[in-house]
């Protein structure tokens, strides 16, 4: 067919699309999508395209305030009706955005994407990102984990148990402007931390300060509901566990017992000047051994480095004897 394939198509005309014109067509809204996509205006694309998730991947929207670039790690949120429309035809759908605050989806960027932009994140699997090691320099990398670096927007920083799970790294890419220290690119994988509370079992205690103040630490394993009834908890293989080793200990505290001084009434409820007499004698008791809790990962910074520590709830029992009167 001759003429222009472009051709506007008058009222009452016959539709004859030729080939060429079909092409431009398509190759027109695939430009738009990428421009959509990769850091122009959101409008309805943005809502769409957030509603896919295909082999871990999402599309979130950079609100950060400025660009960002590939591989960057953020934690992103859901949030309902983003931007609303005058004809209401999308605004029941999601939209992923990063969180400004804790307790997000962990999530690295799988390409640029301006601010204001919708562009491709990763939430499962594997991805690549900038990691800063433990100073530590004897500290194994591979197999370690990685939180979000808390000065280093966009990076991660090794830390004792993370939401990502490093599997192999690169050589240390030297020192960017304005950076204060090293980095390796690494391949990390997505864990399910913090993933809420988990059950553990108390394997075992040791008194937390010198002298005593009814306050303890506690050593544990992550435990799965294997059979029904009682007996039924069975040690998660690849699951949490306490490490006094680590440096610092991982070990779990009882937060019933951090307002204890070992000194009249303590956190039970239980005076302590009442637990001495003439023929008795009794004491604040630790959590037992095999008893099962429910944890929770506590994960902050200290003269900034991450430190781990897991807390559960038990009041303390208390035990004691009585002399036989004579």
């Amino acid at each position: 067919m001759g003429g222009d394939p472009l051709r506007k198509v008058l009222a009452g005309e016959r539709l004859d699309i030729p080939a060429a014109g079909w092409n431009a067509a398509m190759d027109a809204a695939r430009a738009e999508k990428n421009r959509l996509f990769a850091g122009g205006d959101i409008v309805r694309a943005a809502s769409v395209a957030t509603t896919l998730n295909v082999g871990g991947a999402v599309m979130a929207q950079n609100n950060t305030g400025s660009d960002i670039p590939a591989y960057y790690a953020a934690e992103l949120e859901l949030i309902a009706d983003p931007q609303g429309d005058e004809d209401g035809w999308y605004d029941a759908l999601p939209l992923l955005r990063l969180r400004t605050g804790d307790g997000g989806i962990p999530a690295v960027a799988c390409q640029p994407i301006r601010q204001g932009a919708v562009g491709a994140w990763v939430v499962a699997g594997l991805a690549v990102a900038k990691l800063y090691p433990h100073e530590d320099e004897d500290a194994a990398l591979v197999g370690a984990y990685a939180m979000l670096h808390p000065s280093h927007e966009g990076c991660l920083l090794q830390c004792g148990w993370g939401p990502f799970r490093i599997w192999t790294t690169h050589d240390v890419a030297g020192k960017g402007e304005g950076e204060t220290a090293a980095y390796v690119w690494a391949l990390v994988g997505f864990t399910d931390f913090p993933a809420g509370e988990f059950d553990a079992k108390i394997t075992g205690h040791a008194e937390a300060d010198t002298p005593a103040q009814n306050r303890w630490v506690y050593e544990f394993v992550e435990v799965e509901k294997t059979a029904a009834g009682y007996g039924g908890y069975t040690t998660l293989s690849g699951g949490r566990h306490s490490n006094d080793e680590a440096d610092p200990p991982i070990l779990a505290y009882n937060k019933l017992e951090d307002g204890n001084d070992g000194e009249g009434r303590e956190c039970n409820g239980t005076d302590v000047d009442n637990l001495e007499g003439d023929n008795y004698s009794a004491q604040i008791e630790p959590c037992p051994d095999d008893t099962l809790v429910t944890m929770r990962t506590k994960v902050f910074i200290v003269d900034g480095e991450p430190v781990v520590e897991y807390e559960f709830d038990y009041e303390n029992g208390v035990d004691g004897s009585c002399d036989e009167e004579e």
